[in-house]
C-alpha cells in the first residue's frame, strides 16, 4: 500500500481515508456521506433524540448537533454506612436509525490501515496524562476500529469519554514497538466517532 495516497486527505473531519487500489477513498462516519464526508446523510438526525421540556435526561446542543444525556450520581460510604462523598456522571445516549438505544457512553474510533501492522489504542486525558496502552495490541491486533465504552482493559481502569482530550493509535510491524508510528486526533468528550490518520 502506498502510504502517501491519503496524505492531506481529511475526509471533512467526519471519516477516515483509505488507500483503495492507489486511490484515496473516504470511509464516512455514521450520519455523513459524500466523497469527502462533508454532507450530512439522511440518517444524521436519526442517531439523536430530543425530548422537549425534560429536566433529566439533559439535552446538550453544540452547533446544530443535539445530544441526549443521562445524568446520575454515585455515593461513597464508609464501612459503617456514613456518607462521605458524591460523584456526578454524565452518560451520552446513542440511538440506532430505528430509534432504539444503541449504546451508553461509547465512542467509535477508526484509523487508517498500514499494511502488515498491528495496533494499540491510547488515551490522552484532559490533564495531559497518557493512558497507554488503553487497549493493547493483543486485543486490537489488526482491526481498523474499536468501540471504546469507557474501560481501558490493559491497565483495568475506567475512563469516561468526557475526561478524554485525544485518542491515539500506535502501529508496529512484527511487534517492534520501538519504531511504532502513532496518529492522534483531538476529542471533545461528546462525539460518538473519532477518526485517526496514522502517518
Amino acid at each position: 500500500m502506498a502510504d502517501g495516497v491519503c496524505s492531506g486527505v481529511t475526509c471533512g473531519g467526519h471519516g477516515v481515508c483509505q488507500d483503495r487500489a492507489g486511490s484515496a477513498v473516504c470511509v464516512c462516519d455514521e450520519g455523513f456521506t459524500g466523497t469527502s464526508c462533508s454532507t450530512r446523510g439522511g440518517n444524521f438526525y436519526a442517531r439523536m433524540l430530543l425530548v422537549s421540556g425534560m429536566a433529566a435526561p439533559d439535552i446538550y446542543k453544540e452547533h446544530d448537533d443535539l445530544f441526549l444525556f443521562n445524568i446520575f450520581h454515585v455515593g461513597a460510604f464508609q464501612p459503617a454506612g456514613t456518607f462521605t462523598s458524591r460523584s456526578t456522571y454524565k452518560q451520552r445516549l446513542a440511538f440506532k436509525p430505528d430509534g432504539s438505544l444503541a449504546s451508553l457512553n461509547q465512542v467509535n474510533v477508526r484509523w487508517t490501515r498500514k499494511a502488515g501492522y498491528s495496533y494499540s489504542l491510547d488515551l490522552v486525558l484532559r490533564d495531559g496524562t497518557v493512558v497507554g496502552p488503553c487497549i493493547d495490541v493483543n486485543s486490537v491486533n489488526r482491526a481498523l476500529a474499536w468501540s471504546y465504552a469507557g474501560r481501558c482493559t490493559s491497565p483495568g481502569i475506567d475512563v469516561a469519554p468526557s475526561n478524554i482530550s485525544a485518542f491515539r493509535v500506535c502501529s508496529a510491524v512484527g511487534g517492534d514497538w520501538s519504531r511504532a508510528r502513532c496518529g492522534t486526533t483531538a476529542y471533545d468528550g461528546k462525539r460518538m466517532d473519532a477518526s485517526i490518520v496514522i502517518p
